[in-house]
């Protein structure tokens, strides 16, 4: 319990599914508090916590890939995924309905690989399909989680977390990203 006229300490955990453990959310998440302080600042941009981590001696210095050319291979990839995601099929179901836009490609892992693949290829899979099924309730979850202490969203978030509960036996067959 915090004594009065001396701040509580805050705790932070790692969101689920996320990259980093428990105690380095803490120690990250209280590295932005305290930079937010120095800068006097409300809210910090993207630049203004990267300018932070380019020195070594700061909590998530570790997290950034500081070297430019593995960097700049691996935002390369991360916009190949950006695009690939953009992509929507228009789908005609019946004639006399406005057609569909429906996600072209899915991230899966089939076999030993894992990349995109086209909609009807996943769907038509059930390893594939359970596989993005899983994740749609993992991010529902997540979405529910994110958005719970705001009463004006209580009922979408009670229906989504029901709904989790109830299908609580889909889980997606993903990889875990590395712990850092």
């Amino acid at each position: 319990m915090a004594t009065r006229g001396r701040p509580k300490k805050q705790r932070f955990k790692a969101a689920e599914g996320s990259p980093i453990t428990d105690k380095q959310a803490q120690s990250y998440g209280s590295r932005i508090v305290e930079l937010m302080k120095e800068l006097g600042k409300d809210t910090l941009s993207p630049s203004d916590i990267v300018a932070d981590a380019k020195k070594p001696e700061v909590a998530y210095h570790s997290f950034f890939e500081w070297d430019d050319k593995r960097a700049s291979d691996l935002y390369r990839l991360r916009q190949a995924g950006s695009m690939t995601r953009s992509i929507v099929e228009v789908v005609i179901t019946r004639e006399d309905k406005p057609p569909t836009k429906m996600r072209a490609f899915f991230n899966v892992q089939d076999g030993k690989h894992k990349g995109y693949a086209k909609r009807e290829y996943v769907f038509s899979h059930a390893d594939t399909r359970e596989q993005v099924i899983g994740r749609a309730f993992q991010e529902a979850r997540s979405w529910a989680n994110r958005y719970e202490s705001y009463t004006e969203l209580s009922a979408i978030v009670k229906v989504i977390k029901d709904e989790v509960q109830k299908n609580a036996t889909c889980k997606p067959k993903v990889q875990k990203g590395k712990k850092r």
